[in-house]
């Protein structure tokens, strides 16, 4: 609806954009967020400058998504595990590798 109605550099439709990236984000859906707050930031930039605090929030904010991106591309077990224990206030836990013996049981012995 909004950009229907607004100018495609309006402030408001940045922050509209801004609103529905960081909602997405925090559902789970970091590829849609990642976008929305991407076409956020470029709007922003134009109408409030790099100076100003929701910019250089936002910036942040299109840093970090770029990352969790980044992370569910290339490990998606990794990134939830990681996902649950933040949001659980929980520190991450990783698996130990596995021993030798562990390794050698994995294939079957002819």
């Amino acid at each position: 609806g909004y950009l229907k109605l607004y100018h495609p550099n309006n402030a408001q439709l940045g922050m509209a954009t801004m609103r529905a990236g960081v909602t997405h984000w925090h559902a789970g859906l970091i590829e849609v967020g990642h976008g929305m707050i991407c076409k956020a930031y470029a709007i922003l930039l134009i109408t409030h400058g790099p100076s100003h605090p929701i910019t250089k929030d936002l910036e942040t904010m299109r840093m970090q998504t770029e990352m969790e991106l980044r992370m569910f591309q290339q490990n998606e077990y990794i990134y939830y595990s990681m996902r649950e224990a933040a949001l659980q206030n929980q520190p991450m836990k990783m698996m130990a590798e596995p021993g030798e013996e562990a390794i050698k049981n994995l294939f079957r012995k002819k």
